[in-house]
């Protein structure tokens, strides 16, 4: 048997909620038909709500495939890295936006857009700002990635 397709589960939570609704469809004579009635109910708004979780899902996986979803490495509130006069020093991220951060831009390439974090020091002020794509370079994660490259600068 293959491998079940997103698709493929969403029809196949949708025919089993649209059975179980059927299935509560009937006159109760007794308490036991009442049991039964809610359990298809319950069955089948069960159903319907994995339908609907799995049809997000794949409005999340089709707009991945466009490029149109990005995923941030690091989000507002969370500390990052950078080696300052040669010791780490963090910094709070407090926004991010989409645009071209000149400060970055190396002549021979030229601008390009892309996400700029902004961050805080230590004494609260938004103090600068860095593209995505210098995590990792001149901007970390974490400590221990920031004082590793530092290593990695003195040799």
């Amino acid at each position: 048997m293959g491998k079940l397709t997103l698709e493929e589960a969403i029809v196949h939570a949708k025919e089993v909620a649209e059975k179980n609704y059927r299935g509560a469809d009937f006159e109760s004579i007794d308490s036991i038909d009442d049991d039964i009635k809610t359990n298809c109910i319950k069955c089948a708004e069960e159903h319907m709500q994995l339908a609907e979780w799995l049809e997000e899902l794949k409005s999340y996986k089709d707009l991945e495939e466009q490029g149109l979803l990005v995923r941030l490495p690091c989000k507002v509130g969370d500390m990052v890295w950078d080696n300052d006069f040669g010791y780490p020093e963090s910094y709070e991220i407090k926004a991010f936006s989409y645009g071209y951060c000149d400060s970055y831009v190396e002549p021979d390439i030229g601008i390009e857009d892309e996400i700029i974090f902004y961050y805080e020091n230590s004494i609260g002020s938004i103090t600068g700002s860095f593209p995505m794509g210098e995590i990792g370079k001149t901007v970390f994660l974490t400590r221990e990635d920031a004082k590793k490259k530092l290593e990695e600068i003195k040799k």
